[in-house]
């Protein structure tokens, strides 16, 4: 696993994963063979990678087995070179007690995964569980999304735009959070589930068919530092989103000041940092 696969289609890359797994690292632990999960995750999976990507493997396990000499073998591979990063974060039990609908970039990660063995089914069987929102959930969350982009666009840019040509480094900083709130609400409603900075753009320009002429202003924002073409294309974009939220029965129209007084009256935020 120590060759660039970069030039490989993401079927073969997974042949080949599987393969060196299944010949090198349980063949060298057989006595965790009919017990662990191997689920690739990350760029891979995401069939978004290029030569400097790694082939990241979670490997789940019951909390009884001991995985120090599975990450003396993970730190062997590095030093080796190898492509493959396996990684040891969680088990089982650390999984069923604590993951919930506020882990939405964990949701989002094993929804894109690519599972290569579940002997057990039991990582398969907790995800089972994970597959979407509930509706009250998914609501909260795109109440929430919408309000933040309302008061980032209504009060924020709006109130730099006043500064005239001081305090610019603000004005990107909020350019940067519209680009991947309006990225993530755009694989809400597509029934995605968020995913990070590094792959938002790529992945969600990959996985969501339904982008409601949102990307294209995206696409604006990322070229432009001007404050006023900023201000007016996250405008006309937010406009396009309620417009399409209220077409889609998921949001009641209200005027500005409702969102940029709006109270999140519970925990199903998304939590991005």
């Amino acid at each position: 696993m120590n060759a660039d696969f970069s030039e490989l289609s993401q079927k073969e890359i997974i042949e080949k994963t599987k393969e060196f797994l299944r010949d090198n690292f349980l063949n060298k632990f057989p006595q965790i063979k009919d017990q662990v999960a191997l689920i690739i995750v990350g760029s891979i999976a995401s069939n978004d990678y290029d030569k400097y990507s790694d082939v990241d493997v979670n490997v789940l396990l019951p909390e009884e087995i001991d995985n120090k000499p599975l990450v003396e073998y993970k730190e062997k591979l590095r030093k080796e070179g190898s492509k493959l990063e396996l990684r040891f974060a969680r088990n089982y039990e650390v999984l069923e007690k604590y993951l919930n609908w506020n882990d939405d970039f964990i949701l989002g990660e094993y929804q894109n995964s690519i599972v290569l063995q579940d002997p057990t089914k039991r990582f398969t069987n907790l995800i089972k569980r994970f597959e979407w929102y509930p509706s009250e959930v998914f609501q909260n969350k795109l109440d929430w999304l919408f309000h933040e982009i309302t008061y980032s666009v209504r009060q924020e840019l709006e109130s730099l735009l006043k500064r005239g040509d001081t305090s610019q480094f603000y004005v990107l900083v909020i350019k940067d959070k519209l680009i991947r709130y309006f990225l993530t609400a755009i694989r809400l409603l597509n029934n995605k589930y968020p995913v990070h900075d590094k792959r938002l753009y790529t992945t969600t320009v990959q996985q969501c068919p339904k982008d409601f002429g949102i990307v294209n202003h995206m696409d604006a924002l990322i070229q432009t530092n001007d404050r006023q073409g900023i201000y007016k294309t996250s405008e006309e974009a937010r406009t396009k989103l309620e417009n399409e939220l209220i077409s889609s029965n998921l949001l009641i129209r209200q005027d500005i000041e409702y969102w940029l007084r709006y109270q999140t009256k519970n925990k199903n935020k998304i939590l991005f940092d």
